[in-house]
């Protein structure tokens, strides 16, 4: 599918070991998933994940009380659906709490719409994304277990199924259908006091999940009028077949309906390349992991603007460096390019940590006035050195505070002179202050484009103080949108942009 090819070039998709709020909250399950090959598959914790540029990262989350279904509903449009199905849940009574809610249109009537819900608590919900440090690192979606295992099967199926999932915690049935969940069955298995292990608990597991999908069935029936709906077993139920596969036992006689998924294992191992090592079961045994790359963009659990504040931001710098490096133009005392500069930098700074070592020795001889002054005049040297501004955070700042559909079309940085320099003297310029030459571009109405550059305005000038600007608009054709062109010249003080 077209929207999963961003996925099957370059993604790093993980999700927790344990529940979020049970188990240990820092490490992590993980595949490592390049150009549709899995490369790695293990745990380590938060803190020891690393990103090369162009990686993302996916989560998958589990909240007992979410809820999944499809319903028909009086709306036009996709907006109007969103708000039918939010009074539709509290009509409902589902949460005596708030609720965060997505949907996705399955299909649109003159009229009505059948739309699948996804919703769960918004404490769940927090609870999730307070352990996720979305602030260090460039999370791209957030989604329920249960929309990446339906969003798997929809990649091998197009018949409906019902999905029997285990992780050896809790029980899951679906009904699933094009990538929806419509309809939901879980049971915890610590209710009953059972484990996962082998035996009789095995066998106990395997009834408890079988009285789900009859339940399931009994839905799909029913409520959606389907005669027939076959079962693929994922995740720890594989075993638990498996292991009962000789076991006679007539209390478990339904086991042969169980046992029709291998031809849908190998479409699903078919969707993946694997690399040496890497037992290809992996995306059967952990669906939950391998779905979340196929996930529907609808079911996107990240705060709205998550991803323009802090995914465009980290993603930004490197490809607005690069955008704009032949117009950027660093004039330091003697007015070398920006690449000249970082070299002379390490000279900087080998210079300054002699200084340090001469103002140690200075105090400890204490120092006569004419020492003081060779001291002061180091120390001033040395300060306008460590006022050098940190490019890739301004780049970062700049990027982050221009609204989404606004284009940067050219930066220039250069310090601010006091007095311009002659043929027998270097020019003069203001400590720790640069000017940055603003140019950028936004293609709509007149309004619409002075209200976004008087909002760029506003964020930039939070850091900085603007002198002239300026923008020009060019109305389009009759009905069509003109383009605007903003430009101004930003006084930013170094200080502030230091550290990244």
């Amino acid at each position: 599918m077209q929207w999963n090819q961003f996925w099957k070039k370059n993604l790093l998709t993980i999700l927790p070991v344990d529940e979020i709020y049970n188990g240990d909250k820092t490490v992590l399950e993980y595949l490592h998933v390049r150009a549709g090959k899995i490369l790695k598959h293990g745990r380590q914790s938060r803190k020891e994940m690393s990103l090369t540029f162009g990686e993302t990262v996916r989560f998958g989350f589990f909240a007992k009380g979410s809820h999944l279904e499809q319903v028909s509903l009086v709306a036009k449009n996709g907006a109007a659906a969103k708000q039918r199905a939010k009074k539709y849940i509290e009509s409902e009574q589902i949460y005596d709490e708030k609720f965060e809610l997505k949907i996705r249109m399955v299909d649109q009537g003159k009229k009505d719409a059948k739309v699948a819900i996804a919703a769960v608590a918004k404490q769940d919900l927090d609870d999730v994304i307070r352990e996720l440090d979305i602030q260090e690192k460039p999370y791209s979606r957030l989604a329920m277990y249960e929309t990446a295992i339906g969003s798997l099967l929809r990649e091998v199926s197009e018949v409906p199924l019902v999905a029997l999932w285990s992780d050896g915690e809790k029980l899951v049935a679906l009904l699933v259908k094009d990538g929806n969940v419509l309809q939901k069955k879980s049971k915890a298995l610590e209710e009953q006091g059972l484990l996962s292990g082998m035996g009789d608990d095995e066998k106990q597991n395997l009834i408890d999940i079988n009285a789900l999908r009859e339940n399931i069935v009994n839905t799909a029936k029913v409520v959606y009028g389907m005669e027939a709906v076959e079962t693929i077993c994922l995740g720890k139920v594989i075993d638990w077949v498996s292991n009962q596969a000789s076991n006679s036992d007539d209390t478990i006689a339904f086991l042969n309906d169980l046992r029709n998924g291998e031809k849908l294992y190998e479409k699903i191992i078919g969707q993946f390349r694997f690399s040496a090592g890497i037992d290809s079961r992996v995306v059967i045994e952990k669906p939950e992991l391998a779905g979340l790359a196929f996930v529907y963009p609808q079911y996107d659990f990240m705060p709205e603007d998550y991803h323009h504040q802090v995914v465009s931001y980290k993603m930004a710098i490197p490809a607005l460096v690069a955008s704009v490096a032949v117009s950027l133009v660093l004039f330091a005392v003697s007015g070398m390019q920006y690449v000249q500069h970082k070299e002379a930098m390490a000279v900087y700074q080998s210079t300054i940590e002699s200084q340090r070592t001469k103002y140690n020795q200075l105090v400890l001889e204490y120092p006569g006035d004419k020492q003081i002054k060779n001291l002061a005049s180091h120390l001033d040297e040395y300060k306008g050195r460590e006022q050098e501004i940190r490019l890739d955070v301004l780049i970062g700042w700049i990027s982050s505070n221009t609204p989404k559909n606004v284009v940067l079309t050219s930066l220039k940085v250069e310090r601010k002179t006091i007095k311009a320099g002659g043929r027998s003297s270097a020019p003069e310029y203001e400590p720790g202050k640069y000017l940055v030459a603003v140019s950028a571009r936004i293609e709509s109405t007149y309004e619409r484009s002075h209200d976004q550059f008087v909002n760029m305005v506003t964020r930039l000038g939070a850091k900085g103080k603007f002198e002239s600007p300026i923008m020009s608009f060019e109305p389009g054709e009759e009905g069509a949108v003109g383009k605007a062109i903003f430009t101004a010249v930003l006084e930013v003080d170094a200080k502030d942009f230091l550290k990244g």
